[in-house]
Order: C-alpha cells, then structure tokens, then sequence
C-alpha cells in the first residue's frame, strides 16, 4: 500500500492487496481523496467485501486498475469493469472515459473509469 499526499490531497494506490485489516493503514485510508483500487480477485477478497471497506472508510473517488475490459481475455484473474460496476450502488457517481479527472482535496464520491484508449493517444 502506497501513501501519498501532495498539497492536500491524499492519494492511495493499494497495489496488489484485497480487504485491509491493519489499524494503521485503514486509518492512513479514511477520508483519501483517490484510492486506486485492485481488481484481481483471490479467494478471500471479493469486489463487493473491498468496495464495501472503501465506502465505509469513507474514501472519495475509487479508480479501478489491474482490471479486464472483456471477460473471455481476464488480466491474471481480475474481475471485469462491468463485474466491478454491478457491485456499485446506484447512488454513486460513476465517471466514464473521456472526462478530465481534476485531482482535488474533498472531491465528490465517485467512481471514476479509465480506459486506455478513451483519448485516442492525445
């Protein structure tokens, strides 16, 4: 888990990990502004049991990453962004490609999508 906070913002990246149970990094995590979210999935650690850590510590925008667009070609085991969407609920934002992502303290909670092919290389 990777920490960073730049001019008030608090950036989280948690690598290849699933749910946390560790008081230090779970306090670290409450209230960050964007936390990069794995999507591989292993027997422990569901989407919906990580989703649910994250909405509970009350983090800001979610990214995706280690993520599969299509389920017949699955990047090592990750879930689909389509698997990870049925788990939000309704009453979150989600940002598809193509929006600017402005990186901001207290910004809205959201789901944000990024798609390597959203700005056509520009």
């Amino acid at each position: 888990v990777f920490v960073f906070e730049i001019e008030g913002v608090r950036i989280i990246h948690l690598g290849d990990t699933g749910v946390i149970t560790q008081s230090d990094i779970l306090a670290a995590m409450k209230d960050a502004d964007v936390v990069f979210l794995n999507l591989k999935q292993d027997s422990s650690h569901s989407l919906k049991d990580q989703l649910a850590q994250l909405l509970e510590l009350q983090v800001r925008t979610i990214i995706p990453m280690h993520n599969s667009y299509e389920g017949h070609a699955r990047y090592y085991g990750s879930g689909t962004i389509n698997e990870f969407l049925q788990q939000v609920p309704s009453d979150l934002a989600v940002v598809r490609p193509g929006a600017i992502l402005r990186i901001t303290p207290g910004m809205p909670e959201q789901v944000v999508i990024l798609d390597p092919e959203a700005n056509n290389g520009q």
